[in-house]
């Protein structure tokens, strides 16, 4: 008894010079246990719609074999190009986001920074180029969380977004040590000589970070002066 097998076959077009199908009937002529009833070239990137539904339609059989899925049908083929078409649109989007922002600025560089992106592109304007900063980039919708604008250069572009960042992890790490410090200290002077001897801040480094008042008063300062 011969039993109906519907197989998906790869072959080799430019070594068949473009025969694909006379190869395979070729290789298995002769074969007395084995006969080749139908085949039918079948590419997921042809330029015919009928040819991608139908690969479409051989994609879901295969990924349709368990029982479980008795009752259910494939899409008919205006809802498979509908499909298709809303896929091919946000990859093209995805794309032009790649080249060029939401806002239509030329993107000259796109860095990575762990979970996240940033980016640097160009903006002409009336008075000649002008280089953008992008910290957060999406590249689904072209949008950024923040943006520094007006450098003249890439380099200075990129040196803003160097020192942003260093800046950000920077302050972040100390704030956390400030906090510490204040917790594990009994008083207020205890505190200003931990930051002055031990972190060696400046007076300076202490106001601007929200500190100064562990700052002692200075001897024989008056309120009114």
């Amino acid at each position: 008894m011969y039993r109906n097998i519907l197989a998906v076959v790869n072959v080799d077009d430019e070594i068949n010079d473009g025969q694909v199908i006379d190869t395979l009937e070729q290789k298995m002529d002769g074969d007395i246990n084995v006969n080749l009833d139908n085949a039918v070239i079948l590419d997921d990137d042809s330029d015919s719609a009928h040819e991608r539904y139908l690969h479409y339609l051989q994609d879901w059989i295969f990924n349709h074999t368990d029982p479980l899925f008795e009752g259910c049908s494939p899409a008919g083929f205006d809802e498979w190009k509908n499909n298709e078409d809303e896929e091919n649109n946000e990859e093209e989007e995805q794309e032009m986001f790649n080249e060029r922002t939401s806002a239509g600025y030329k993107i000259i560089t796109i860095i990575p920074d762990g979970n996240q992106e940033h980016v640097i592109c160009k903006r002409e304007m009336s008075w000649g180029d002008d280089y953008v900063v992008g910290l957060g980039y999406h590249r689904e919708d072209g949008t950024w969380n923040q943006g520094m604008y007006s450098y003249k250069t890439v380099d200075d572009a990129l040196e803003a977004l160097i020192d942003v960042k260093y800046s950000y992890k920077k302050n972040s790490l100390i704030n956390k040590l400030l906090e510490y410090v204040d917790l594990n200290t009994d008083t207020v002077e205890e505190f200003y000589q931990t930051l002055i001897g031990k972190i060696q801040m400046t007076e300076s480094e202490i106001k601007e970070y929200g500190c100064e008042f562990c700052i002692p008063e200075e001897e024989g300062q008056n309120e009114n002066d």
